[in-house]
């Protein structure tokens, strides 16, 4: 099935965790910005930058970086924090295709013959683009599509969202440096007979690979609101 992308209204808010390299002034610290990083310094270096050990996290097999001192790992981060300054007025707002009409439609005609109304399920998608990644939220979506009813005079009913099913959040780094993954999220769906809408807050990590390991450079909180018209999909 071909993947269709809409939504009758889109709000996104962004919360963005800056980590701004604050370099140590201490005169007995070794680490100087040509340091080479190896195994042995690496938790010092990220402590010269004003970042947390915290943030480090190890990976299996060596991932082959191409940052070896600290002022490379210290560009590394600054671009990871501009990359953030441009996401940080991200809203949307997208209308697409027929207007919500919470209602059935009331149609009549003594031309047309009774119909057996389809039932199924409808996947749902949305991406939203940031500056490095893009999020895509996808839901399923149950429905019962139009018919006609009665004998002589058949009446119109309109399609409906019957149910919703499960719903997901991935993401697709364009980006390299830093590596955009997600830490964790939190999707919600609900729906009405034309209306399915999911909520979703999630937490993406801006990752700097170095040696074996990889440091969490930026940290993103992203809030979405999509919602998805069955007019838009089902006929």
């Amino acid at each position: 099935m071909i993947k269709k992308i809409g939504s009758s209204i889109v709000i996104v808010s962004l919360f963005l965790l800056f980590f701004t390299p604050k370099v140590a002034q201490a005169s007995d610290n070794p680490i100087s910005m040509d340091t080479i990083i190896t195994e042995d310094n690496i938790y010092e270096v990220v402590e010269y930058l004003g970042l947390d050990v915290s943030t480090i996290k190890d990976v299996d097999g060596n991932t082959n970086s191409d940052i070896k001192t600290v002022r490379e790992l210290k560009d590394a981060i600054d671009l990871a924090n501009e990359q953030l300054k441009n996401n940080i007025n991200a809203r949307e707002e997208v209308k697409t295709g027929n207007l919500v009409m919470e209602r059935n439609w009331s149609m009549k005609s003594d031309s047309i013959l009774t119909t057996a109304p389809e039932k199924g399920v409808q996947m749902l998608y949305y991406i939203l683009d940031c500056d490095g990644y893009q999020l895509e939220y996808s839901a399923a979506g149950n429905y019962r599509s139009s018919y006609w009813s009665g004998s002589g005079e058949a009446v119109y009913h309109s399609p409906n969202w019957t149910g919703v099913g499960s719903c997901n959040v991935d993401i697709d780094s364009s980006s390299t440096l830093p590596n955009y993954k997600i830490d964790s999220k939190s999707l919600k769906a609900t729906y009405s007979a034309f209306v399915i809408e999911l909520t979703g807050t999630v937490e993406v990590g801006g990752y700097i690979p170095i040696l074996n390991k990889e440091i969490r450079a930026t940290s993103q909180t992203v809030n979405t609101t999509a919602t998805w018209n069955v007019l838009d999909y089902i006929n």
